[in-house]
């Protein structure tokens, strides 16, 4: 009878062994930081190639007649002038010579635009080219030094549910990060006689808000698959970005010195598609 307490003994002993080997604490090279998430790593990865962008537009405003008086305003009266206003939109940096993408709407008719970047530096950014219709700009600042850029990813296999990430200025709050998913793809957006006016959109919950148009959208590697642009304003959570490969296909538009605003640009861009994203743009 004895050999079988014998066995019994060397397979709990075995057993005991085994449960402290697996309960060894880890060595430093092993420790895994539980808060430092694929979201943390994309956002790190892609800060500092986020800007913020300032847009000086004319608007008209009409004038009281009366100072001080706080009731004019609900009359027809006064003289329309038209006066400075800022605009707040958001861009990412495609190429380290400086290049810039937002949307369109977001400098359109501006009379100067400056470009704040992460470390709170401000540049005066000149419009290279633009697209009405595709709500899509290409910038440009002279920073005198390589710049970060981010990779664009690809949106033609995007899957409903993955984790999306925006970054941008919403309501002028810096760098400001949101999460959520993508909700849909193939949306159309229309205006209030119901034409249509973007379409082949992303719908994102993800946090967006005024000020964050023309920010990236990000994936869960930190690639671009959108630029944000639009929400809407009567529902929570409902926010639109523009497919990535819409921005991809423009590239060489954009860049096209036939279709520059400023025809002295020293270099005209390309983008290189590969087979597996992210990709990147050249000169």
């Amino acid at each position: 009878m004895r050999t079988p307490i014998v066995a019994a003994g060397g397979l709990m002993l075995m057993l005991a062994f085994s449960t402290v080997h697996a309960q060894r604490p880890r060595t430093a090279d092993e420790e895994v930081n539980l808060r430092r998430t694929p979201i943390v790593e994309a956002v790190a990865r892609t800060r500092n190639a986020v800007v913020n962008i300032s847009a000086t537009k004319m608007v008209a405003k009409r004038i009281s007649p009366f100072d001080f008086d706080p009731f004019w305003h609900f009359f027809d009266s006064g003289q329309v002038v038209r006066v400075p206003s800022d605009s707040l939109g958001s861009g990412f940096i495609i190429h380290p010579d400086g290049y810039i993408v937002t949307n369109h709407h977001v400098i359109d008719r501006a009379r100067a635009v400056t470009v704040e970047f992460a470390d709170s530096r401000k540049l005066p950014a000149e419009l290279i080219s633009s697209d009405a219709e595709a709500d899509l700009a290409i910038l440009k600042v002279n920073h005198g030094q390589p710049l970060p850029a981010v990779e664009l990813g690809d949106s033609s296999d995007l899957m409903i549910g993955e984790p999306v990430i925006a970054v941008g200025d919403p309501l002028g709050y810096s760098h400001t990060v949101s999460t959520g998913i993508v909700s849909a793809i193939r949306r159309e957006l229309r205006d209030r006689n119901d034409k249509v006016i973007l379409t082949d959109l992303i719908q994102t919950d993800a946090a967006i808000n005024p000020g964050n148009s023309g920010g990236p959208l990000l994936n869960a590697y930190g690639q671009v698959i959108g630029i944000n642009t639009a929400i809407r304003g009567d529902a929570q959570n409902i926010g639109f970005a523009i497919q990535v490969n819409r921005l991809r296909d423009l590239i060489p538009e954009l860049m096209n010195p036939l279709q520059v605003r400023r025809l002295d640009i020293p270099i005209v861009l390309r983008e290189r598609r590969t087979l597996r994203p992210p990709c990147r743009v050249y000169c």
